[in-house]
């Protein structure tokens, strides 16, 4: 921790906390507690300084977990195809995005709407029209979304391995094969 004076303080981790198996994905949320993605499940450290793994045992599947607080609070958490939600001490089961393989990044929209990158899927968007997906290929490259940000304007910012993509809103529609035409050749 690196404090507001400047001052340095390292805490270390208990034997059976992962850390050096750490995934670069932390949040702290509104109780002060510490959540860190690790390639083996999630742990947490509390306000007084106490240490907690959460896996198969809190419902969560093997592997890969990170946290991800969304500006409402909500602290989101993501693993292989699947969204969990913390509510108070439990750990609740979201969203299935199946086939979607290993999540990169999130972004929870003013909307309410939430924004997934993935590994080499492209991007998914969870929201009034239920689970749609701009996969790789169409606009954006093949390959890893990086970061998702969201502007003042409204506009969502991708960053990925193939450059940087902006998605806002538009007064134009365009109609293409993959929304039922015989050709993209109109």
């Amino acid at each position: 921790c690196v404090h507001p004076d400047g001052r340095f303080e390292y805490f270390p981790p208990p034997a059976q906390v992962p850390l050096q198996a750490s995934f670069p994905h932390m949040a702290v949320d509104a109780e002060d507690r510490i959540w860190v993605g690790t390639l083996d499940g999630l742990i947490m450290r509390d306000a007084q300084g106490g240490w907690r793994r959460y896996g198969r045992e809190s419902g969560l599947p093997p592997g890969l977990v990170w946290p991800y607080l969304a500006a409402d609070g909500t602290l989101w958490l993501a693993a292989e195809g699947q969204l969990f939600r913390v509510d108070g001490e439990r750990i609740v089961a979201a969203h299935t995005l199946a086939g979607s393989g290993h999540i990169t990044t999130m972004l929870a929209d003013r909307h309410g709407a939430l924004w997934i990158g993935t590994e080499n899927r492209g991007v998914a968007r969870i929201g009034a029209h239920g689970l749609e997906w701009l996969s790789p290929g169409e606009v954006l490259p093949r390959g890893r979304i990086v970061s998702l940000l969201e502007d003042a304007e409204g506009s969502v910012w991708i960053g990925a391995n193939g450059g940087l993509f902006r998605l806002r809103e538009t007064l134009f529609t365009g109609y293409t094969r993959r929304d039922g035409l015989a050709s993209d050749y109109v």
